[in-house]
């Protein structure tokens, strides 16, 4: 779907997805002004809706680098990235997270 995508494509850094990854309460999402000014620039001027989060990572130092694309929704002061819980455990940990408040 990606490469049909054009317009509403939000590349943002890798602790702005680990805040976003890391609030999965549907009624307070993490508001914008929260998140880094690179991505409240990035969403400034993106209307309400759905895109797409770009995030270029790398595994510490010397691991290798990788890209997590996800779908997010931008609402009038607050982003979302719309990921399930197992996928949302996935990607902290390839973030190098602690997951363990996931943990049952």
């Amino acid at each position: 779907m990606l490469s049909y995508v054009k317009s509403r494509i939000v590349k943002i850094p890798k602790e702005d997805l680990v805040i976003l990854l890391l609030n999965n309460d549907k009624d307070t999402p993490p508001r914008i002004e929260t998140l880094s000014s690179a991505t409240q620039e990035a969403v400034k001027h993106l209307p309400s809706g759905s895109f797409v989060i770009v995030v270029d990572c790398k595994i510490g130092e010397d691991g290798p680098n990788f890209t997590i694309e996800l779908i997010g929704w931008r609402g009038n002061s607050s982003i979302r990235a719309y990921v399930a819980l197992n996928e949302r455990v996935h990607y902290l940990r390839m973030c190098g997270q602690d997951v363990s408040r996931f943990g049952k």
